[in-house]
């Protein structure tokens, strides 16, 4: 069975027309019994049954574990699942012990959380035994609890960077605000969502429940993760921006302020990648995907994932094959205009700048497939590039791609490779700041 080839039957039962979830549900079953997989091939065309017998499938919570260079390791953790940070333990301790390891990349982007229990463990990869990392303080009587980091840690000295970004949330938060609060590393990245409620379910009748909030988590230097405003938030994901006066000041062990209310602040700042909407339609409607199928049948041979890149003139190729497609979509821009011209109606402003609003409205309908594909040319060919190098490597050749040109991995290698940076961000700002004055007068 290769990439792109199509389940068309699960025991005989027809599933040409039947959506992922039915065709996955159909397969699943009790461990150790059977099920026949009819399937057609993509290359040419033909059917066959294959019997397979099921098991217990294990999702690992590590979407890649390597070296991305001579000395810098590379941990992706997706969930906070369980036995999760057992599995990030021993995966760390292979990397320790390949004696090579002089930084370490701990990639906590876009994980959502989960058992604390689990976040507990993982931090004692890098903590002293005994370390409080949260604590759960509520009103109740008895909310008021404690979390204590109680493994022997693997590595207490090796600089670490953790990545997060808009979307790690809870667990993600309190590892990466112990880290922060104990200096034992540097926070990459974009302010976490700032989820710190402990809540449960109450029934009230009827069948019916409200969820209540019972506790808040705080993270070792006293502060709250929780955002204060959380209902506000943009496209990616991020909140609206609150004033410092509304938040209070901590230290963190080295005596670096840091502030409560807004979740996890990065200590380095790395804007994420936008794409163009159009670029984002090809791919969702699996135009790529076809297309990698179809380059994977036609060039079976093995692709080095370090030295592929898809050439200008297999981007032509993708053009033609798409030439034909009607792509929909609708831009922010043009619905940010639509709102514009309605609002100028309502205020009576129309008339007075309809003139303008038409050149503007033309600009945004003149985009066909063609030229919106040679617009976004650049983006296009990283994003095939990267479905084609799945069918050769799958999920761990295509973590590996992708993380090759990653605007936050470059800067985590890039602090990690220069300790004076990486102490420097470590230092409270004010001593930074009288460090760089005796430089200067030196250097004068």
């Amino acid at each position: 069975i290769n990439p792109g080839d199509s389940i068309i039957a699960v025991d005989s039962v027809q599933m040409i027309d039947a959506s992922a979830p039915t065709v996955s549900g159909a397969m699943r079953g009790t461990p150790g019994t059977q099920v026949v997989l009819t399937v057609k091939s993509t290359k040419d065309g033909s059917i066959k049954d294959y019997l397979l017998t099921r098991e217990m499938v294990a999702i690992t919570p590590i979407s890649y574990a390597g070296m991305l260079s001579d000395s810098i390791g590379y941990i992706g953790f997706e969930n906070f699942s369980e036995e999760s940070g057992d599995i990030f333990r021993a995966e760390y301790q292979k990397l320790k012990d390949t004696g090579k390891l002089k930084g370490m990349i701990v990639d906590l982007r876009s994980n959502g959380g989960g058992i604390i229990d689990e976040a507990i463990t993982l931090l004692s990869t890098f903590l002293p035994v005994g370390k409080t990392v949260t604590t759960l303080k509520g009103k109740a009587m008895g909310a008021e609890r404690s979390y204590k980091t109680v493994l022997e840690p693997i590595d207490t000295i090796t600089p670490l960077v953790v990545l997060i970004n808009s979307h790690s949330a809870s667990a993600s938060e309190i590892v990466s605000g112990a880290i922060q609060d104990y200096d034992r590393g540097v926070i990459i990245g974009n302010k976490s969502v700032g989820k710190g409620l402990v809540q449960r379910t109450q029934e009230v009748g009827y069948g019916d429940m409200v969820k209540i909030t019972i506790a808040k988590y705080y993270i070792p230097s006293g502060r709250c993760i929780q955002e204060i405003d959380y209902t506000h938030r943009d496209s990616d994901g991020r909140s609206s921006k609150i004033s410092d006066s509304l938040r209070s000041k901590f230290y963190t062990q080295n005596g670096r302020e840091v502030l409560d209310g807004g979740g996890i602040e990065p200590d380095i700042t790395v804007e994420p990648e936008q794409f163009d909407i159009f670029a984002l339609s090809v791919m969702a409607r699996g135009y790529l995907s076809d297309y990698a199928d179809k380059y994977h049948i036609e060039n079976p041979k093995y692709k080095d994932l370090r030295t592929f890149e898809v050439s200008d003139a297999e981007f032509e190729k993708l053009k033609t094959s798409v030439a034909g497609k009607k792509i929909s979509f609708k831009s922010v821009s043009s619905v940010k205009h639509a709102d514009l011209v309605k609002y100028a109606k309502q205020e009576g402003y129309y008339e007075k700048i309809k003139d303008e609003l038409a050149v503007v409205d033309s600009v945004l309908k003149a985009r066909n497939t063609i030229k919106s594909m040679d617009e976004n040319k650049e983006a296009i060919k990283k994003m095939l590039a990267v479905e084609i190098i799945s069918h050769y490597d799958y999920l761990s050749g295509r973590v590996e791609y992708v993380l090759m040109d990653d605007s936050y991995v470059d800067k985590a290698e890039e602090v990690l490779s220069n300790i004076t940076l990486y102490n420097s961000v470590l230092k409270p700002k004010k001593e930074t700041e009288k460090e760089t004055e005796k430089a200067t007068l030196k250097a004068e």
